[in-house]
């Protein structure tokens, strides 16, 4: 599913560009999904080189199994980073789940969910 992330990624990118943070100036991404713990996915910084976007993706489609448990660690992990966070995802499963456990844990995560494109 690598590239499915990669284009989501650039996807999500040109989403928060235009509709969220057009003050992000430079915008930076882990692709390849091997990213240090504190990389997330996308980050966007303003002018001043802050961070004012964090935001992780997942191709998932069902909130099963070991996905669960990697949803529960990647929401922690984006909680702990700086900026605007976001977690995105495809399908309706994955969003219902992420904004459960969001709301349980009391993660200051958006949970977006665009349309998958096969």
């Amino acid at each position: 599913n690598q590239l499915q992330h990669e284009a989501l990624i650039l996807e999500v990118a040109k989403l928060l560009r235009d509709d969220f943070h057009p003050a992000a100036v430079r915008w930076l991404w882990n692709p390849r999904q091997t990213g240090r713990k504190d990389e997330p996915d996308l980050r966007g910084l303003d002018a001043e080189g802050k961070i004012v976007v964090s935001a992780e993706v997942t191709t998932s489609e069902n909130p099963q199994g070991t996905i669960d448990g990697r949803m529960a660690r990647t929401l922690e992990k984006l909680s702990a980073m700086p900026g605007e966070k976001y977690y995105v995802v495809i399908t309706t499963a994955m969003e219902r789940r992420a904004k459960s456990k969001v709301n349980s844990l009391g993660f200051p995560v958006n949970i977006l969910r665009l349309e998958a494109r096969h």
